[in-house]
């Protein structure tokens, strides 16, 4: 009696599932990677000892390591909400081969116009939605006032706001998966008063370069970076109480 013993040259893959999301952090736009866990992976071997179709997943921080005989596998991402997404690896003996997902969303849209109390489109409004699963849609709009999100299959709150302008209430929609929405107009309402001066020196000259701050209970909402040559500045405010705080290197700071 013979013994025959066989190796098969094996590597590891290293499978992650993620998705990348924009988020609105203080009025700025970034974008976040967030791990998608628990997602089905269907694996086909291609070239490599022959076996039926394998099932795999990913545990719940998107991780799956898995060693496997060398050889050219398909793999399939799957998960409900998210478009399947399929993958060629080839796997080498004694190599770890990474392999990331980037899930996405069934894109849908949400479009329509942002206009002030006279009918006109306003410029460079921000319109921002807020999904149900916390994620946040951006855009600004054209010159035109029109505007178009990004969204998917979900309830989302719309709302517009732009400095000078009075922000609308958000309002609640649902979206199915690839629908351009209609959303219709929003209307902004400018701030009632105009609160504005101009920066100058001992001298009585207007002062370049100096940013101004505009505080209400001690919290900033608002700010000019750096005056213009004449110094001045000016805000769209409600009506209420402010407090008015300048700085400049070199000067003392006024308040």
């Amino acid at each position: 009696l013979e013994r025959f013993h066989y190796t098969v040259p094996t590597g590891v893959l290293n499978i992650s599932t993620k998705e990348q999301i924009s988020v609105n952090d203080g009025g700025e736009v970034r974008s976040v990677t967030n791990p998608v866990g628990l997602v089905e992976l269907k694996v086909e071997v291609l070239d490599g000892p022959m076996e039926a179709p394998l099932l795999f997943y990913t545990d719940t921080r998107g991780n799956l390591l898995r060693q496997r005989p060398t050889g050219t596998y398909r793999i399939t991402a799957v998960k409900n909400e998210f478009e399947s997404q399929s993958k060629t690896v080839i796997l080498s003996e004694n190599d770890t081969t990474d392999v990331t997902f980037y899930l996405e969303r069934p894109q849908s849209t949400i479009f329509g116009g942002v206009y002030d109390i006279s009918g006109h489109g306003i410029n460079k409004a921000r319109v921002y939605g807020i999904s149900d699963h916390g994620d946040t849609s951006l855009t600004l709009t054209d010159a035109s006032g029109n505007f178009m999100l990004r969204a998917y299959e979900a309830d989302w709150r719309i709302a517009a706001e732009l400095e000078g302008y009075r922000p609308s209430f958000a309002k609640k929609i649902t979206v199915e998966s690839g629908e351009n929405y209609d959303f219709g107009e929003i209307f902004l309402e400018k701030n009632p008063v105009t609160l504005s001066g101009i920066v100058k020196n001992g001298s009585g000259n207007p002062l370049l370069g100096v940013k101004v701050l505009l505080l209400q209970d001690g919290v900033k909402i608002n700010e000019i970076p750096s005056t213009p040559q004449s110094g001045t500045f000016s805000f769209s405010v409600p009506a209420g109480t402010y407090t008015l705080s300048t700085e400049k290197t070199g000067f003392t700071s006024y308040r």
